[in-house]
């Protein structure tokens, strides 16, 4: 929604909030995994684990449209 000056404002968009939440949520989750998997794993190990996931998980954000 625009204002006068030609801003932006999020008033009247209800799911803002909703979306904030969520993305806060995703963002502790993610750490929590990625602490547990740290304090699990060898050093060496971590690396090994943590570079294919985090690739997937950049594949697999990028094609989130895909089947829409």
């Amino acid at each position: 929604m625009r204002n006068g000056d030609g801003s932006e404002s999020f008033e009247g968009h209800p799911g803002f909030p909703h979306v904030a939440v969520g993305q806060a949520g995703a963002v502790v989750l993610g750490a929590v995994f990625w602490l547990a998997v740290a304090g699990l794993l060898e050093p060496g190990a971590y690396g090994q684990v943590n570079w294919p996931m985090s690739l997937e998980d950049r594949f697999k954000a990028n094609l989130h449209w895909v089947g829409k």
